[in-house]
C-alpha cells in the first residue's frame, strides 16, 4: 500500500513503538522503507550554554540506540533517524526529505488546552504533504 512510511517515536512513550511499528509493516508493500525518526527537544541557548559541550551528542546517541533496540524488538529493519528541534517541524522535514508517503503518528485523548496550543500529531496532520495515520 505505502512505500516509505515514516514513524515518529516519542521516546517518553516507547510503549507505542511496537503498536506503530506493526501498523507500518501491516501498511508497508514489499520492497518498501521505513523510516522510524526520534526528534530531540532543541534546548534554549541560555540552557544549552551551561551544560557539557558533549550533552547533545551523547542525547542523540542515546537517542538513536535506543531507536534500534525499538525496531529489534517489534522485529523490523528501518532507517533510524535522530534529530533535533521542535517535533512537528522535524517530522515534517524528516518526511519530505525521505519522500514519506505516509506518516504514522501517536497522540494521546487532547485536552482543553490542545485546543489552543495544538498537538505535535495535530501539526503533523494539519501540515503534512503525505498520508498521516493517528494510532491512540
Amino acid at each position: 500500500m505505502y512505500n516509505t512510511i515514516l514513524v515518529p517515536i516519542d521516546l517518553s512513550h516507547p510503549e507505542r513503538a511496537v503498536p506503530m511499528f506493526d501498523k507500518a509493516k501491516a501498511m508497508l508493500t514489499a520492497g518498501g522503507k521505513l523510516v522510524a525518526v526520534h526528534i530531540v527537544p532543541a534546548i534554549p541557548s541560555y540552557v544549552a550554554s551551561e551544560l557539557p559541550e558533549e550533552h547533545e551528542a551523547k542525547t542523540i546517541s542515546k537517542a538513536r540506540d535506543t531507536m534500534k533496540e525499538l525496531a529489534a524488538e517489534a522485529g523490523v529493519e528501518a532507517e533510524i533517524i535522530v534529530d533535533a528541534g521542535n517535533a512537528a517541524t522535524a517530522c515534517l522535514r524528516v518526511a519530505e526529505r525521505c519522500g514519506a508517503d505516509l506518516i504514522i503518528v501517536a497522540s494521546h485523548n487532547p485536552n482543553f488546552s490542545d485546543y489552543f496550543l495544538g498537538s505535535t500529531a495535530a501539526r503533523i496532520v494539519r501540515h503534512a504533504a503525505c498520508s498521516v495515520l493517528v494510532m491512540r
